[in-house]
């Protein structure tokens, strides 16, 4: 219980400042042999008009007259044996070891500390000492002290200015007066501020639940033990322990800062351990930590890290791709899209586009992806095979090779090797496989290849809508002789803007020589759909000049009348149109 406090005549800081120097002085008798205890006046005649004359002169008690005679023996030692010359080079000495040497332990164990501190607790020490500095502030200046120096998350300049009718510059400048005094070295509300927050702290410990250390701080100075000191003390006193002990807070943990510096090592050490998409092993970055009481809190301090739990994994991001590789290094070898796909939760058609992306996966055949490291012959494709094959035999391999090797090495057909040799990539001569050149590309004329013309000379390929071109598939399988009129090179990609249906973005035009399914126009579901084209519909594709397209719906056939305004072929004449062709072939247009 607080000791019950009278009122004094004098200001309380010059009390203070009284009875430390007599303190101070009574000490200097005690270590000097004297004895002041019979003394009924003051010891120091400059103390006397601070002194209450009621008050007997205060001496050390027989404790604390052993503890000083006890350590002033100490003190000669270490000044003989240890070379100290000031009280911190004894301080940083083991003083326990001189006291088992020279057997004085029994000698400290008669002293009881209870015996040798203050009646009063550290916890009224402290809303003495903010007491003391509170009176010493003008009532704004305690306004500006309580919200802005004393509050976790103190109040704006521009807000306490209005209410105080102050400038906002005016309230800054203010705000640096009283700063400079709590910042005051000497000052004795800092020195048991900083005493009560390591105490909390060491009982909380560096990790703690927000609710708790709530709890904590409004347990700290209740009513009914420090009933005599005012609410607004006991209330700024509890905001300055917070702001002293310093926690960061976020969702329902708080961190002290050695946890906060540790949790931002961990992101650092996290971010130079992960793989190629963010995965780290947990026990290598666990191993990471400095000190064994961390462990308990490895939970709280990976949220604190931001890392999400894939699996058995740590990740830096919840990504698609980093769950595609957990689940392929949880089965543990080369595995298919299905087997990945039933541990990580994608359809096989998501896992193609995501495991291609990966660096560190390939594909191991035909039908399966692994690590790197588990794959001595990365599977890229049957035409990159065949390349491959050309290459390390000086030009051309054989045929026979191809269709040993790939089937058995990658699951792929020997029908799949004979219709890539077949493609304009490669040449097949007394049965050598080897490159093909450009130049043994062979087109046909335009005209022999289109579908038929438009009312203004313009040809057109007709295809059939299917419901893949919506999801983002190509037009596969034109002729050459459509991409090379769009201004497409062999081997070549190209965007090609599209002048009908207004506002549509381009269409890509490829024109690959190792594919078997052909040249393609790709990104055609804009259009489309600008159309209104349904699966089933029959549609055209319009070489235009300027090497633009267009596209209508065609939903009819046997007319030669194009309707601009629908944008609908509305007949077409197949046999005109062949006859037309054939005319102008033989005029030599």
């Amino acid at each position: 219980m607080p000791v019950s406090r009278s009122p004094q005549s004098f200001p309380r800081d010059d009390l203070n400042i009284c009875i430390k120097l007599a303190h101070l002085q009574e000490l200097q008798y005690a270590v000097e042999g004297v004895d002041k205890r019979s003394m009924d006046t003051p010891s120091s005649p400059a103390l006397s008009p601070f002194l209450p004359s009621s008050e007997p002169v205060y001496v050390l008690s027989d404790s604390w007259l052993k503890v000083v005679v006890l350590l002033k023996k100490l003190l000669r030692i270490s000044l003989e044996m240890q070379d100290a010359k000031k009280l911190s080079d004894v301080l940083r000495y083991d003083l326990g070891e001189l006291i088992a040497m020279f057997d004085m332990k029994n000698l400290f164990d008669d002293i009881s500390l209870i015996d040798l501190v203050n009646s009063r607790s550290i916890e009224e020490e402290l809303l003495l000492a903010i007491e003391v500095f509170w009176d010493s502030l003008s009532p704004r200046e305690q306004l500006i002290f309580e919200h802005r120096l004393a509050e976790p998350n103190a109040r704006t300049l521009d807000s306490l200015g209005a209410e105080l009718r102050l400038t906002r510059e005016r309230v800054r400048q203010l705000q640096k007066l009283i700063e400079g005094k709590w910042g005051h070295p000497e000052l004795e509300a800092r020195w048991w501020l900083r005493a009560i927050a390591a105490t909390i702290r060491n009982d909380l410990g560096p990790v703690v639940s927000k609710q708790l250390l709530h709890e904590r701080l409004s347990r700290a100075f209740s009513d009914l033990e420090y009933k005599s000191y005012p609410a607004r003390i006991k209330e700024v006193t509890r905001h300055l322990i917070k702001v002293e002990l310093a926690y960061d807070c976020s969702e329902n943990v708080c961190l002290d800062e050695e946890a906060s510096a540790l949790v931002l090592k961990l992101k650092e050490t996290a971010k130079s351990i992960a793989d190629d998409v963010g995965l780290i092993n947990p026990d290598e970055l666990r191993d990471s930590l400095p000190e064994e009481k961390w462990f308990k809190h490895w939970d709280t301090l990976l949220r604190g890290c931001g890392l999400h739990q894939i699996g058995g994994f740590l990740a830096l991001r919840n990504s698609k791709k980093a769950q595609v590789k957990a689940a392929l290094i949880s089965i543990g070898r080369p595995a298919t899209k299905k087997e990945i796909g039933t541990i990580c939760g994608f359809s096989s058609s998501r896992l193609g586009s995501q495991l291609s992306v990966i660096k560190s996966v390939v594909r191991a055949d035909k039908k399966r992806w692994g690590l790197s490291e588990w794959v001595e012959d990365e599977y890229e494709g049957i035409a990159r095979e065949i390349i491959q094959r050309i290459n390390e035999d000086g030009g051309a391999t054989k045929f026979e090779r191809l269709v040993d090797e790939l089937p058995r090495l990658f699951g792929v057909t020997e029908s799949s090797v004979w219709a890539y040799v077949k493609t304009p990539r490669f040449l097949l001569r007394d049965g050598y496989v080897s490159m093909a050149d450009d130049s043994t590309i062979s087109l046909l004329p335009l005209l022999d290849v289109v579908h038929g013309h438009t009312p203004d000379g313009y040809p057109f390929w007709r295809f059939k809508v299917e419901p893949r071109y919506f999801e983002g598939y190509s037009l596969a399988g034109l002729p050459a002789e459509i991409v090379k009129a769009l201004g497409c090179k062999p081997d070549k990609k190209i965007w090609v803007p599209v002048s009908s249906p207004a506002e549509c973005g381009p269409v890509s035009v490829g024109w690959p020589l190792a594919s078997v399914t052909g040249s393609y126009v790709g990104y055609l579901a804009a259009p489309l759909r600008k159309l209104g084209a349904r699966s089933g519909d029959h549609a055209l594709l319009v070489i235009e000049s300027g090497e633009t397209v267009s596209l209508y719906l065609d939903d009819q056939y046997g007319g030669d009348q194009l309707d601009k305004d629908s944008g609908h072929l509305t007949s077409l004449d197949r046999g005109k149109d062949i006859l037309l062709r054939m005319k102008n072939r033989r005029r030599g247009l």
